[in-house]
């Protein structure tokens, strides 16, 4: 007759069961994880260390001087943040430019060294999180951290860990992926709030991020393979979320903010 693999009988009689659950990471110890993230943070030290030893560049005067303009000293007051500003835009990122610069400049004042190794530690956190969901997906922990140290080898990182106002990217990635990784961990009404916090917090650091939708819709889960309903009740909200943000940003490149040509802050530069 046919043989149940997921069954073997041990010595004594004893049946072992066996329930094999695809896409989970297997139980280990948490020592290869600590290995892994203490590899990805070496290389980035070692590959953009010295950005500590530079100044600001660019954008980021723009916003040192539009943090600078805020004045919070009351929670209601953090409304400041998300009005643009007369140096403002067409791309509204009010968390990772105006409270990004806002928050480091109360911390360090107008020392650069600090800054950059902040934008230093978001670069590490977000090859962490590629970790993470390699290594969720593939099952595999040298796999994932194979993965991880591909994403951290991209050129791109430079412009990230020395350009300070690249937090806009920096901070989208960091929450994208917090999106794509509660998608594959979490299970039932937890995953669909916490991908729905944290795309809406994405979405508020850039524009990017308004494809995080799409990301999960392709993006496997770690419990079990889903329903198309279930599939469908999960990512659902998030889609309504980026419609509407969707519209809002249409409406704010049109009415949202003045914008004269040629561009003063242009022929700054």
């Amino acid at each position: 007759g046919p043989v149940d693999t997921n069954h073997r009988t041990a010595p004594l009689g004893v049946v072992i069961t066996r329930n094999p659950q695809p896409n989970r990471r297997p139980a280990v110890g948490r020592g290869g994880d600590v290995l892994a993230c203490g590899l990805l943070a070496a290389w980035y030290v070692l590959m953009y260390g010295d950005c500590t030893r530079h100044f600001f560049h660019w954008d980021d005067f723009r916003l040192l001087g539009e943090a600078s303009r805020l004045s919070i000293t009351r929670p209601v007051d953090l409304w400041q943040i998300f009005r643009p500003g007369p140096t403002a835009t067409l791309f509204y990122r009010p968390l990772s430019e105006k409270f990004y610069f806002w928050l480091l400049g109360k911390l360090f004042g107008h020392d650069a060294a600090p800054y950059h190794a902040v934008q230093l530690c978001a670069n590490i956190a977000n090859a962490i999180l590629v970790y993470a969901i390699a290594s969720t997906i593939l099952r595999s922990r040298r796999a994932g951290l194979g993965t991880a140290m591909v994403y951290a080898a991209a050129p791109g990182h430079t412009i990230g860990a020395y350009w300070i106002a690249a937090f806009s990217m920096t901070g989208t990635a960091f929450w994208y992926f917090a999106s794509i990784l509660g998608w594959t961990r979490l299970r039932g009404r937890a995953r669909t709030i916490v991908c729905l916090l944290t795309f809406g917090i994405a979405l508020l650091h850039g524009e990017a991020a308004i494809t995080v939708p799409l990301a999960l819709t392709i993006t496997p889960l770690a419990d079990r393979t889903p329903s198309a309903r279930e599939r469908l009740q999960a990512l659902l909200p998030l889609y309504i979320l980026g419609t509407a943000y969707g519209c809002a940003k249409a409406w704010y490149f049109r009415f949202g903010v003045a914008v004269q040509f040629p561009d003063p802050l242009g022929r700054a530069y």
